[in-house]
């Protein structure tokens, strides 16, 4: 909750820990949660099991605290999977830290990460947002190309019948000639919308 202690809580309660605080935007994962600020800052709380809230350890954090890894960056987007954070910067440019289980970081291997790290295999391309599941993370470039990794298993990676898990980024071939213009994903599935208005969907059916 970030309110200092492990009381659950029934109703909606001011987080007084960020006050005067501008919040941009608000993420939730299994355990931790995210905030993002106009001045495109990141604070973190809650679980650090798999380093998840990127401070450096695994810790829990009881009030909101800064993602200090991340001094420097403009930060436009946040977002939680449930092991797993991400972050998309005004340059483009994705960081990813937690849980590296499935290759969802998109660093290479199974490797966790416990503060923010880039994705390099998007470094040539300019990301605009970022989604994350449970074992996959999903992202869209500039463009409106869409790219994603991580589990393999009943198509959560979207890339159909691959050899192994997909531990960096990877263009979702049957997007290709689409304009993605929105996209989610939660647990095992995603989704995302085009710019003809159309919706395409993929991942576990349970």
């Amino acid at each position: 909750m970030g309110l200092g202690d492990t009381s659950d809580q029934h109703g909606p309660t001011f987080l007084d820990a960020l006050r005067g605080v501008a919040v941009r935007q608000l993420a939730c994962g299994s355990g931790h949660t995210c905030v993002l600020t106009q001045d495109g800052e990141v604070f973190t709380w809650g679980r650090g099991d798999d380093g998840r809230l990127g401070h450096g350890d695994n810790g829990w954090k009881y009030v909101p605290r800064l993602v200090a890894a991340l001094t420097g960056q403009v930060v436009t987007q946040i977002t939680c999977g449930s092991y797993h954070t991400a972050a998309v910067t005004n340059n483009g440019e994705l960081f990813t830290w937690g849980g590296g289980m499935y290759g969802k970081l998109g660093h290479g291997s199974e490797s966790g990460c416990s503060t923010p790290h880039r994705v390099e295999g998007l470094s040539s391309v300019h990301v605009r947002s970022v989604a994350c599941g449970s074992r996959h993370t999903v992202a869209v470039t500039s463009t409106g190309a869409l790219y994603s990794w991580g589990d393999k298993e009943n198509g959560v990676a979207g890339h159909e019948n691959t050899e192994g898990h997909q531990y960096t980024p990877k263009l979702v071939e049957t997007l290709q000639g689409k304009v993605v213009v929105q996209l989610s994903a939660c647990g095992f599935h995603t989704g995302c919308i085009t710019n003809d208005k159309n919706v395409y969907i993929w991942g576990e059916v349970s």
